[in-house]
Parts: structure tokens; C-alpha cells; sequence
């Protein structure tokens, strides 16, 4: 049967992704996650957890799967890239590559196994060669993607191309490459703004919603009071115009938005630990929640110099929620088992 409208619409997403596609996804899920009555989407963001997984076990326990489970996975991993690849977003892209990223790390520094000394070079060297393949792909992929923004959302003039690059690849890529190289570090800039904010403002409390968007969207949408205007980005974007939402300005004001800047690296010192804590679980004794967790905070570290990444959406929240409540279920179970065995 001929379509009734032709697909992909005219002027809205194209293949291989450009600008034009990131700004129709605005168009097409702006508000989406809100809506109390859109039931699939609901389940989909309860279900979350199952995102999780995917990239480090994957790493993790690649050698130890079934042909099928292999199969079932990389079906996974690819359906996963290409959703992100076609809406010309990176974010989901980086997450699964953290992800893997941490599990194959892991791996290679698991005990428990047995490997000749000739073999753990072999697999160093294939590591080092598929991570540089995988950077240089998606450092490729960024750039065009980046320039179609500019394209689309015609900012280009703000940023100007290195005159050497451009002789050699052309302006757009050399724009592209010029906003990728802003894209992680701007937000040190934007933290300059928001220190200058916390010397001349006093700290105002944000009920411990303010490092979290998805947890005060939660509460908003519920109860329908938002502390956004209350947290530091959103008051030093009122000072200086930096925006709150659509620039960077670190994890920090974030975080001290509800613990202060001392209470910000108080908090980063036991994360640190818990970071440890969760390789050591993960190589000593294989385990899987806590590789997970590492993953996590791995992609947590990743973005430090952008905002709190895990905490930013909902899907994301609910997975970090899920595995952290498990993996602290299961601790305090074994703490309860081991206190009876030693009583007995």
C-alpha cells in the first residue's frame, strides 16, 4: 500500500544525520517525558535499569557469553547507536561507550583468570587499537554533527575556524572541530561565573533537588513548586547570561546548590572512594552490580566538566536509583547474614 505521507517528512530528518535532524527531536519529544497519560513512555522511563547494563557486562563478560547472548547484545548495542546516530544526538552514543569503555577496562584487570603473558599483550594491544578506532570515530562523527548544528541553528559567525585546518579540511570541518574542542570545556568558564555568584549572593538551600533536574521536574510536576531559579546556574545566568540550560558550568554549582562549594568537594572525596570501592568489588570478586556502579560513576567523572550528568534526566535517574538501591539491598542483607553466622 503507497504511504499517505511520504517518511522521512520532507525537511525534517534526513540520513546521514545533520542539524536539521537534532533540532526536529526537539520538535517531536519536547515535553514528552511529562505527559502523565502517555502510558509507553512511562513504562519506558520505569524500565530504565535494563539501559545499565548493556555496555559494561558487555565488556565485562564478552569471552564468557553464548554466540546467542552475543548476538541478543550486539542487536542491542546497535539498535541503541543507531537511534542516537539518526536524531544527530551524542549523548546516548557516550553513554554506551563509557559504558563499555568501563567493562573492557575491567576485564583487563580481572583476577581469577587464566592468561599467558603473550595472550594479555595481545588483548592490551587489541584494546588499545579498537579504543583509538573508537575515538577517532566518534570524534569524526562529532565534528560533522557539530557543524550541521551551526548550519541549522545559524551561529556559526561565533565560532571561528583555525585558519591551518581549514586550508586542509575545509571550513565547515574546521568549525565542527572548533566547537567540538568548546564542547567539554567550556563549562570551567561558566564555573568561573558561578563562584563569582556564591561570593557576592548569599547560599540559598534547594531542598536537595537542585543538583538533580529530573528529581525537581519529579517534584514539580507533583507537588508543583521548582527550585531551579534557586540554584546557582540559574541565578548567575539572571548576573551575567550565561545560560543555565544550554551552556555548561561544571558539576560543582550543581552540587552546591544543595551542599555548598565546600560540601561539593567534601562529596567528591567520597564518591572517589566509593569509586575504588566499586573497581576492587568489580575485579576481585566479579561483580556485577558493582561494575555497573563503576560504569556510573565513571560516566559521572566523564562529565564533570560539562554538569551532573547522571542526575540530569529521568531515564537516567531511575537507573542510577535502581542500582544503587539493589546494590545496597544486597549489602545490607549480607551485613545481616554475617552478623547472625558470627552470633551463632
Amino acid at each position: 500500500r503507497q504511504r499517505a505521507v511520504p517518511w522521512p517528512p520532507p525537511g525534517r530528518i534526513s540520513w546521514p544525520p545533520t542539524g536539521k535532524a537534532y533540532a526536529a527531536k526537539f520538535e517531536t519529544i519536547e515535553g514528552l517525558t511529562t505527559q502523565t497519560g502517555n502510558t509507553l513512555l512511562q513504562l519506558l522511563i520505569v524500565g530504565s535499569l535494563l539501559q545499565l547494563p548493556l555496555g559494561p557486562l558487555l565488556g565485562y563478560f564478552w569471552d564468557q557469553l553464548s554466540i546467542s547472548v552475543r548476538a541478543t547484545a550486539v542487536a542491542g548495542f546497535v539498535s541503541y547507536v543507531a537511534f542516537f546516530l539518526y536524531i544527530g544526538t551524542l549523548q546516548g552514543l557516550g553513554f554506551l561507550l563509557i559504558g563499555l569503555g568501563a567493562g573492557l577496562l575491567a576485564r583487563q584487570h580481572r583476577t581469577g583468570t587464566r592468561t599467558t603473558a603473550q595472550r594479555a599483550r595481545r588483548m592490551r594491544r587489541r584494546a588499545r587499537i579498537l579504543t583509538a578506532i573508537g575515538l577517532a570515530a566518534f570524534t569524526l562523527y562529532m565534528v560533522n554533527a557539530q557543524a550541521g548544528r551551526l548550519n541549522t541553528f545559524e551561529v556559526k559567525d561565533r565560532f571561528q575556524p583555525n585558519p591551518t585546518v581549514e586550508a586542509l579540511a575545509g571550513r565547515d570541518f574546521a568549525r565542527g572541530l572548533a566547537v567540538t574542542i568548546h564542547y567539554p570545556t567550556h563549562g570551567y568558564r561558566g564555573l568561573a561565573f558561578n563562584l563569582e555568584t556564591a561570593l557576592d549572593e548569599p547560599w540559598v538551600w534547594t531542598e536537595g533537588r537542585g543538583s538533580s533536574r529530573a528529581v525537581d521536574s519529579y517534584w514539580e510536576q507533583y507537588f508543583g513548586a521548582s527550585v531551579f531559579k534557586s540554584t546557582y546556574p540559574a541565578r548567575t545566568e539572571v548576573r551575567t547570561g550565561w545560560s543555565a540550560t544550554t551552556s555548561w558550568a561544571t558539576v560543582y554549582p550543581w552540587l552546591a546548590s544543595d551542599l555548598t562549594f565546600w560540601g561539593a568537594l567534601v562529596l567528591m572525596f567520597f564518591l572517589g572512594r566509593w569509586t575504588a570501592r566499586t573497581w576492587l568489588r568489580t575485579v576481585l570478586f566479579h561483580d556485577p552490580l558493582a561494575l555497573m556502579l563503576f560504569s556510573q560513576l565513571a560516566l559521572f567523572v566523564a562529565f564533570i566538566s560539562v554538569n551532573n550528568q547522571v542526575l540530569i534526566s529521568r531515564p537516567a535517574l531511575v537507573a542510577v536509583v535502581s542500582c544503587v538501591g539493589l546494590y545496597m539491598v544486597r549489602e545490607g542483607h549480607a551485613t545481616v547474614l554475617a552478623r547472625r553466622q558470627s552470633a551463632a
